[in-house]
Order: C-alpha cells, then sequence, then structure tokens
C-alpha cells in the first residue's frame, strides 16, 4: 500500500482473473464454425453447394447445417456423419426431411454407421470445456484448409 498524502491509503489494484467463456457459449462457437466447415466443404470453386435433400443450388452463406439425429444434447450433435448442407426449406420447413436424409446417409457413410447415429439418440452429451475447446481448434483447422476460405 502507498500512503497519499492528508492520510489516505492507496490500495494495490488486484490482479483480474481470466473470465472463462461459459460452456453454453463455446458450444455454440463450436457449432457455428462446424457448420461453416460442412457448409463450405461441398461446395465447388464458385461457392455453389448442393441441398443435401433436394440437390437445389445454393451459395453456402445462405444454406444450414442440417442434422440427421436432431437435438443439442446427443453425442452425435459435432459429429461429420450427422450433418450436412441442408435450404431453410428442407431443413427447418419440412423437418429436416429425415426420410430422405437417412436413405441418402445410408448409400453414402453404410447402415452400420447410420445406426450408431439413431442409437446416440438415447444418449445424453454433456462435453468438457477442454473439449469444446478442441472441437473449436480443429474446425479453425479445417476452415483454413478449404481452398474456398478466400469467398468468405
Amino acid at each position: 500500500m502507498k500512503k497519499l498524502p492528508f492520510g489516505k491509503v492507496k490500495k494495490k489494484k488486484k490482479t483480474k482473473r481470466k473470465k472463462l467463456k461459459p460452456i453454453s457459449k463455446l458450444i455454440k462457437k463450436a457449432w457455428d464454425l462446424r457448420s461453416k466447415y460442412i457448409r463450405q466443404k461441398g461446395a465447388n470453386e464458385h461457392g455453389i453447394v448442393k441441398c443435401y435433400t433436394c440437390d437445389a443450388p445454393h451459395m453456402w452463406k445462405d444454406i444450414q447445417g442440417g442434422h440427421f439425429v436432431h437435438g443439442m444434447v446427443h453425442p452425435s450433435y459435432m459429429m461429420d456423419d450427422n450433418s450436412r448442407p441442408q435450404d431453410v426449406a428442407c431443413n427447418k420447413w419440412r423437418n429436416g426431411m429425415g426420410a430422405e436424409f437417412e436413405k441418402r446417409l445410408r448409400v453414402e457413410i453404410g447402415d452400420e454407421k447410420v445406426d450408431n447415429l439413431l442409437a446416440m439418440r438415447y444418449q445424453i452429451w454433456k462435453p468438457s470445456r477442454q473439449a469444446l475447446e478442441d472441437i473449436i481448434k480443429t474446425y479453425k483447422d479445417k476452415i483454413e484448409d478449404l481452398a474456398i476460405k478466400n469467398l468468405d
């Protein structure tokens, strides 16, 4: 403590600890990066990507990351096998077009992987801070590796 004139004492400032981001914010950040990666990964050199369930072409920024198994509480939420680019019509207005999504996914990744995704509907995903930070770093790196990053 430092003495000031007139008997006042200047207190030392406490060093502030870095505030940790809430888990919910980390989940959102991880999903945003993952969604961007999923949408960009399937795009051509002009930034056009087809909707997974109806094949309609869209700019990658105008399309969404649709899930086969819905819900962010399931372990499949952050799995690449569970998500594909979908337009708003299919993903929101048609509730993800689950039957078509499943049919195409079975052809693409196989019955066993699809059945594993379906089994995960009954499990709860409670990610750790470190796991989310790792996911965020992974998808940042994957996005950087895509040649389409210049279209951002």
